[in-house]
């Protein structure tokens, strides 16, 4: 039979580190017994659901300051204990041999492999700077509780170890990976672009992603307003929803969109599931985090989709954007600054061409979906010893039926 791996994750939607569990779930289930647990119905849990796989759902046991607040605290320590109880009796009937705890905000997995004396591996998608009390006690427990941690950018594992002690395990990085074919179908885009307000002579810069204080959709409607007043062919899209108990966020950007006197040039739309139609639509992809983003799959889409990408100089995007090449990397606190790397592509049709080409050759070279698979699931099954000795042994086999 083969080994049992239980994923624990902290949504059921389909944001950046929800894809990349269910990417991580496709590259290794003919390997192994995958088993699920999120909190709750969504579009991750039926994408699985199509791949076979079993899923669990849990509580919201999941560390968001939401949960601290006084009056959900208590609620939130009983959902721990009654989601790590849940999670023991599923290694114990299952036979689970390894944890794989998606993202530093699930501590369920951690606890319940203390329990069970099994691995835990952690893959970490964020960087949390501020507060710096958090930002070590969210290092410790992923150090302290991890056989190997996963981390998905240089800058992510160059966090951790600021707060790491001898003994730690191992930081192995692995970016993430993307099959670009979904945003290759030919469509016509008059449609789209129309609904996002944009015409067919105007250019279309589009923020798509979960909306939060750090994400910088402020930033980016600041930055919006400067581009608007230096060129009338600017038009703008915020796409995205957000966390449970955030949902007031969404109200200030469209507050902050009337002061500017911006209604009529910015589009705030809410979670769509269309990403492919709305990336093709846009003309140039913002990623305007005000705080470092670790390795932000959006933007592997918008180089899928053969677009130029302004994004902020820290974090993932480091890695990602090739400044001058395949976009810019624009400063994180001056609006200024950023929106001169934005004029810079409405001025030339051309460059965004040449830019979109060379995102899409980066990423066909550097963020391909199967190296990530390969190397996830060399990293998963080296926690399986049982799992990798079956795995050469059938690849030698099938090497000696050729």
């Amino acid at each position: 039979m083969k080994p049992a791996v239980l994923f624990v994750h902290s949504n059921s939607e389909l944001y950046g580190a929800d894809f990349i569990l269910l990417e991580v779930v496709r590259a290794v289930k003919d390997h192994i017994r995958p088993i699920v647990a999120v909190p709750g119905e969504g579009e991750l849990t039926r994408a699985l659901s199509l791949e076979g796989v079993r899923v669990i759902h849990t509580r919201e046991s999941i560390l968001r300051r939401v949960n601290f607040k006084p009056h959900k605290l208590f609620g939130f320590i009983w959902n721990v204990f009654r989601d790590v109880k849940l999670q023991v009796k599923i290694i114990r009937e299952e036979n689970v041999e390894l944890i794989y705890s998606n993202t530093g905000a699930v501590i369920t997995g951690a606890l319940a492999a203390r329990v069970c004396k099994i691995k835990n591996l952690y893959h970490i998608h964020e960087i949390i700077v501020n507060p710096k009390w958090l930002a070590k006690a969210i290092a410790r427990l992923v150090l302290g509780n991890s056989n190997e941690v996963i981390a998905v950018s240089g800058p992510v594992k160059e966090q951790l170890m600021c707060y790491g002690k001898p003994g730690d395990p191992p930081i192995r990085i692995i970016h993430n990976g993307l099959d670009p074919h979904r945003f290759d179908a030919v469509e016509e885009t008059d449609n789209v672009r129309k609904e996002l307000g944009a015409g067919p002579g105007d250019v279309l810069f589009g923020v798509i992603g979960r909306i939060h204080p750090w994400k910088g959709q402020q930033y980016f409607i600041d930055a919006a307003r400067k581009v608007a007043d230096a060129n009338p062919q600017a038009r703008f899209v915020i796409v995205g929803g957000t966390f449970k108990g955030y949902e007031y966020l969404v109200d200030e950007l469209r507050e902050r969109t009337e002061a500017l006197e911006m209604h009529d040039r910015i589009k705030i739309l809410l979670h769509r599931i269309d990403i492919p139609n709305l990336m093709r639509a846009l003309d140039v992809f913002v990623l305007p985090s005000t705080l470092p983003d670790p390795l932000p799959t959006v933007v592997l889409e918008g180089m899928a989709a053969r677009k130029p990408v302004v994004a902020t100089a820290h974090g993932g995007a480091l890695e990602m954007v090739v400044h001058g090449k395949t976009g810019f990397l624009a400063p994180h606190h001056d609006a200024a600054g950023f929106a001169e790397a934005m004029l810079k592509l409405i001025e030339s049709a051309e460059m965004r061409q040449s830019f979109g080409e060379a995102g899409r050759k980066r990423l066909d070279e550097d963020f391909s979906r199967p190296r990530f698979h390969e190397e996830i699931s060399s990293c998963i099954l080296e926690h399986l010893g049982e799992a990798q000795t079956r795995l050469s042994a059938n690849h030698i086999n099938l090497e000696q039926s050729r």
